[in-house]
């Protein structure tokens, strides 16, 4: 899914990409998805925005549904851009984002969330949470 301005042209034209807002997934019903997955999405909101995200990700997960959420760490994307002269993204909102940040200024706002899993680092620059909605 894209922004309605795209914020990936090279997909534009591609059948999967759907245009539209995250934070209304209205095409979608209560709790219908069994397993949500997103990667390099949340980082791009402010915190009030992401909490908006979060809850309407829940809205549309299935009880005992999954939650999957990819995010890099500020910081450490910041410096492995000025390490390699890579410019750095300008949609990520806040510049000190992290798993910390987003556990404890986003996640106590949207519900009861069991978490599966929780890496800090899985790969050069990225956390990875995976959480079951209750």
């Amino acid at each position: 899914m894209d922004m309605p301005i795209p914020y990936c042209p090279s997909l534009e034209g591609h059948q999967q990409t759907f245009k539209g807002d995250y934070r209304n997934l209205d095409f979608l019903c209560d709790e219908v998805v069994s397993a949500l997955w997103n990667s390099h999405v949340v980082e791009d909101w402010i915190v009030s925005d992401q909490i908006a995200l979060i809850k309407e990700f829940r809205r549309v997960l299935k009880s005992g549904g999954n939650l999957i959420i990819i995010c890099p760490d500020e910081a450490v994307y910041r410096g492995i851009c000025d390490r390699t002269g890579q410019c750095h993204n300008d949609n990520h909102k806040i510049s000190n984002y992290s798993l910390e940040l987003f556990r404890r200024e986003v996640l106590p706002h949207t519900g009861s969330w069991e978490v599966l899993l929780e890496i800090p680092l899985i790969d050069e620059y990225s956390w990875n949470l995976i959480l079951r909605k209750i």
